[in-house]
């Protein structure tokens, strides 16, 4: 709210920035009570919230959006249909499961608060990192540039989920592997991971310099083919990103919150003030090479420290 107020955002959009924030808050205990659900080995359960909760939410968007044309109204709705959801029917099914009780323990929520304050900070540098980008086009130019500067970057999201879904089940044997002591494990298992974004980076360039254009004229019309040049600087600043997530997890895997943050906050530090700068000499791409730089400068300052602090 204060980022927004700083921005002077008028009513309409700081109305659709309220509703998305407290859908989100949703999710948040949507998360809580599906890990309970997880814990107490009633994945399936789980299963049918998200199913549940994933129509209701879409059909509740999509019909009032194309039937009113008001995006805040859809939003609105969406919204209060999540809340209803999560706490009518995911609170009392997992309450009636698992017998939830619901206790306020001011001294543990301090203590909560307190260990997860890092992790905190960490989701919202990551956070700046990723949306930096469309906050300079949205500072610098029409908002017809960052509507096609989001039809691009959307499509290159997706190498942002493939790239979790390589490294996410190895999470716990990262973390077997750093409670025994097995350092070079660590290191062999890295190195394969990374080997493989490796791979990965360059089957994501050939592929969209081969199909990467009729695939946007597909999904955005004829218009965003003069734009095609945006689609190779937004995927190598994603590719970037997601390697600095990786190193990110390792760290915290290994509690090395401290160097993580400082490694982060250099990244985006450096990463804006290039961003701003490469504007100037590269248009509307500098904002991808100045993601792709903050990341960088951020994943070697980790990397550097996992291989000659941690795993020495």
């Amino acid at each position: 709210m204060i980022f927004a107020a700083l921005n002077r955002y008028d009513k309409i959009i700081l109305s659709a920035i309220c509703w998305y924030m407290l859908y989100r808050v949703s999710e948040g205990f949507s998360d809580l009570l599906q890990g309970m659900l997880q814990k107490n080995s009633y994945l399936d359960t789980a299963g049918i919230c998200l199913t549940v909760k994933a129509f209701i939410t879409t059909i509740a968007f999509i019909s009032v959006f194309y039937s009113t044309n008001s995006l805040n109204l859809a939003l609105c709705t969406m919204t209060i249909s999540a809340l209803a959801v999560t706490f009518l029917f995911e609170f009392q099914l997992t309450h009636k499961v698992c017998c939830i009780k619901i206790k306020a323990e001011w001294g543990k929520c301090k203590k909560l608060f307190k260990e997860t304050m890092p992790l905190l900070i960490h989701l919202l540098l990551i956070s700046i990192m990723l949306n930096m980008p469309k906050y300079a086009i949205s500072l610098t130019y029409s908002e017809k540039h960052l509507g096609i500067y989001a039809s691009v970057f959307s499509v290159s999201q997706i190498i942002q989920a493939i790239f979790q879904y390589i490294y996410t089940p190895f999470l716990t044997s990262f973390s077997k592997l750093y409670c025994n002591g097995k350092t070079k494990e660590i290191r062999i298992l890295a190195v394969k991971i990374l080997f493989a974004f490796i791979m990965l980076i360059l089957a994501f360039i050939s592929i969209m310099e081969l199909i990467g254009t009729p695939v946007l004229i597909a999904i955005f019309g004829k218009e965003i083919e003069h734009y095609d040049y945006m689609i190779l600087p937004a995927i190598l600043s994603v590719c970037a990103y997601c390697t600095m997530c990786f190193a990110c997890i390792l760290e915290i895997i290994m509690r090395k919150f401290y160097i993580m943050l400082v490694s982060q906050l250099t990244g985006v530090f450096t990463g804006i003030i290039c961003t701003f700068f490469l504007l100037e000499f590269a248009g509307i791409n500098g904002v991808s090479y100045g993601m792709t730089i903050g990341s960088v400068v951020a994943l070697i300052i980790m990397l550097g420290h996992i291989k000659f602090r941690v795993l020495k």
